[in-house]
This record gives structure tokens, sequence and C-alpha cells, in this order.
């Protein structure tokens, strides 16, 4: 699978061999190509499956598993075109397995399943996990499933104990409508360090929030009018920036001439306000 050099790609990301994988960046980056190229490469080479995780059961349509096998295909030569086999029956219960020429490439599972029907499901080995729109949009009415980093946890938890000699890496990609969600609260990431071309290295996690390069955003200019004519859309899509935490100003300490008025705990972190 050959892809220009415009587009992002994981090498400095895996280059750290980090457990927890996060790259949040402006639209066209190429995030999901390249997380979707990782995943067909580790199946073909390494006969592994991968896991993808969607939010909602209502995620997982026919439309969005045929558009993987469409994504995978463009980077294909004709002679290697892959076709996806699954039940569509599956689709309802919200864990679907996908086949390639009868062998196990991915596994799609809801965060809103019930614990127990996915701590009651193993694969051998599996490649990794991706998450990919893992950032709400709440102006869009998206919202966060209950407790959902720990149910997260709860489906690595099931799936790395099949891994033997490795770690079952997760991949997390989105667009940057805000820079606070359950994950970076649960990994205590300090989010007034993300800004557009950070690079964070945790303990056990990476975030990259990666830019694109100036000669495809050339590129995205000339065809695309929704850049230049909508400022608002433009700093979001185009610029990296957290357009829905715009109104909230943050501070780790109290402002001056500033009285402590409120105190909620959210996830385990205390909001003054």
């Amino acid at each position: 699978m050959k892809k220009d050099r415009l587009h992002f790609n994981f090498r400095r990301v895996d280059s750290y061999d980090k457990c927890f994988n996060f790259v949040i960046s402006e639209r066209e980056a190429g995030k999901s190509v390249a997380v979707l190229t990782k995943a067909y490469k580790a199946f073909i080479k390494k006969h592994r499956t991968t896991i993808i995780i969607r939010r909602l059961i209502a995620d997982i349509t026919e439309t969005y598993i045929n558009d993987v096998g469409k994504v995978i295909n463009k980077f294909l030569p004709e002679e290697k075109q892959i076709t996806l086999d699954f039940k569509k029956g599956n689709i309802k219960e919200g864990v679907v397995d996908v086949f390639v020429e009868d062998k196990h490439f991915l596994r799609l599972i809801a965060l809103s399943n019930p614990m127990s029907r996915i701590k009651s499901t193993m694969i051998k080995n599996p490649a990794m996990i991706i998450f990919d729109e893992f950032i709400c949009n709440n102006r869009a009415g998206e919202k966060y499933i209950d407790q959902e980093a720990f149910k997260f946890k709860e489906i690595y938890n099931t799936y790395q104990r099949e891994c033997h000699g490795y770690i079952l890496k997760c991949y997390f990609v989105g667009n940057p409508y805000s820079l606070y969600n359950p994950y970076f609260s649960d990994l205590d990431v300090d989010t007034l360090q993300l800004k557009p071309g950070a690079f964070i290295v945790g303990k056990n996690y990476i975030i990259s929030c990666y830019q694109i390069k100036p000669e495809l955003k050339a590129a995205i200019l000339k065809r695309n009018p929704l850049y230049q004519f909508d400022e608002a859309y433009k700093r979001y899509a185009f610029d990296g920036l957290a357009v829905n935490d715009s109104q909230f100003i943050l501070d780790p300490r109290r402002p001056e001439k500033f009285n402590l008025r409120y105190i909620f705990r959210i996830n385990n972190r205390y909001l003054q306000i």
C-alpha cells in the first residue's frame, strides 16, 4: 500500500512504543487512512485481527463497514482489491466480525454494549485496537456514554490477555472539537499543553496534535471553498483549534481578584468555578 508523503503517518508515534496513542488533527490530514493501513498490513503480514471501537451500536452500519473496504482499496492495485464479508444480522448486536477470503480481518465493537456481551469474546493475538472519531462534537448533540473510559479499559483488558510477547496497542484518532474527554481525564493529561503542533509523551501514552503540511494545505484551499469563506469552520477544520472550548477560560490557578464559587467533581477531577 503506497501513499504520498503529504499526509499523516505513524512513524514518529510508533517510535515511542507506547500502549495508548492519540492523534488529534484538522480534517484531511489522513489519520483514518493511516490507521486502517496499519490494520491491513498487520492482517496481510501477520494474519492478525484488528478491533475497531465505535461508541454506539447505531454507529456500526453496513455503509460504515463497506467504506472501510473502499478506503483500503484506494491504495491497492486492481489485482489486490479486497471484498469485506460480514453477517448483516450481527450489526444490531453491536459486535460484528469482518472477513476477507474467510480470514478474520476486523472485529467491530460498540462501547454501549453490555460488558457481559463483550467480555465473553476473545481473539487470539489481536493486532491492535482502533478508535476513530473518539472525540465527541457536543455542538452536534454527540455525547460520551456513561463511564466510557472505564468501559474501554474493560474491553482492552479482555483482549490484551490473548497477546503473547507483545503490547496490545491502541490508536485513538479524532478531530479537535474539544480537548476535554474521558480518556485524557483518566490519564491525567494536562490539556493546557495540547495546542496545534504539540507532541506529548506520557508514561504510557503519546498525544500528537498534528498539523497538516503547507503543501497539502495549499491544495485543499484550492478545491474547498468552505475553508476560505467560513472562518469559524476553518479554525477548527484547518488550523486544528478546539472550537468547542473557545467559550471557556481555563487557568490552573485562581485568577487575581476572583472568588471561588463552585466546585464540581467530574471523572475524579475537580473543576473550580
